[in-house]
């Protein structure tokens, strides 16, 4: 606990992170891990798909167009044809968020279980679950891959969008609706339509997802300090690894540490960038600047426009200055 204590405290000089001992490399999977590992293995399988999905996704712009500029029979029925695929592979994609939504609250009790005592210590939970943090961070790298391909797909929304209109206008025509005679089956619903919306409508959906299912856990279980201080425990393992130039790939450890780093800002009641947060966030800006490369941007705009905190009164300027290239 004196290690983490040393990472959360805010001196005037930044310290280094503690050396927690976790491999997110190649960790040895314990007994007590297995039946859990089992199920969250069968999510991450899917991973790869999900992604060659996304980056093969190419929309519907040119028919959508022609079916608004000369709306007809044949425009709108070659238009139609053409979202409903790509409104299935948004659905798959959705479905696959669910997944990743049912899985995240085991992982986090990992780290929050109790000694006899009735204390919790995460730092033992953590050396001791390093299998279950490894698919915790490779989780959380696959949604920062996803919302990064994402945000070159202007082409979801505006298919999903156009997709919810012909349905609106069309029911009646469409099998399903009552006393319809129309051109196919409803590839999704209403109510799943609006929740999809909902999913697709943010920049960074996956990150936004796990964000508000690391939130939900923590106000119902009452567990804020234990999973703030994994958070930030994961944090530190991977400034570590990047900065001791180990063996585990940097943007992979820069991926999760920000990702870490935004879901502490949700869930810690004084966040990440006030004055008297507790976690020495110019340390990790730094590591960003240092070490992210052509990632350093898409990174540090995650860390400032997902956060909680950052347009807060009380955060210092020379905190916002390291934005803008400016050390403190």
């Amino acid at each position: 606990m004196g290690q983490l204590l040393a990472l959360l405290l805010h001196p005037s000089v930044p310290a280094p992170p503690p050396l927690v001992a976790v491999d997110l490399l190649n960790p040895a999977v314990t007994p007590a891990e297995q039946e859990l590992l089992v199920n969250v293995q069968a999510v991450l399988d899917e991973a790869s798909t999900i992604l060659r999905v996304l980056k093969n996704y190419h929309g519907c712009e040119d028919v959508i167009r022609s079916a608004i500029s000369s709306p007809g029979q044949q425009t709108e029925s070659a238009a139609w044809d053409a979202v409903v695929p790509c409104v299935l592979q948004l659905r798959q994609i959705y479905e696959y968020a669910l997944k990743i939504e049912q899985v995240l609250p085991s992982i986090l009790e990992v780290f929050c279980r109790a000694e006899p005592d009735g204390q919790v210590d995460v730092q033992k939970n953590l050396e001791t679950n390093q299998a279950t943090a490894k698919a915790f961070a490779d989780l959380v790298s696959f949604s920062w891959e996803f919302d990064d391909v994402k945000m070159s797909k202007p082409a979801i929304q505006n298919d999903f969008s156009y997709y919810r209109r012909t349905l609106q206008r069309t029911r009646a025509l469409i099998p399903g609706a009552p006393n319809a005679t129309g051109p196919g089956p409803i590839p999704v619903g209403d109510e799943l339509a609006n929740r999809m919306s909902l999913f697709y409508a943010y920049p960074s959906p996956f990150l936004k997802l796990i964000t508000d299912t690391v939130t939900q856990h923590v106000n119902q279980n009452h567990v804020q300090v234990a999973v703030a201080n994994y958070l930030m425990l994961i944090a530190g393992v991977c400034h570590n690894a990047v900065n001791t130039q180990s063996s585990v790939p940097a943007l992979f450890a820069l991926r999760v540490m920000t990702s870490c780093l935004v879901m502490y800002d949700h869930i810690h009641p004084v966040g990440l960038f006030p004055k008297n947060s507790e976690a020495n966030v110019r340390l990790f800006i730094r590591t960003i600047q240092t070490h992210g490369g052509a990632s350093s941007a898409t990174l540090l705009n995650s860390l400032r426009y997902s956060s909680k905190t950052f347009n807060n009164a009380d955060v210092p300027k020379a905190t916002k200055a390291l934005f803008e290239g400016s050390l403190a």
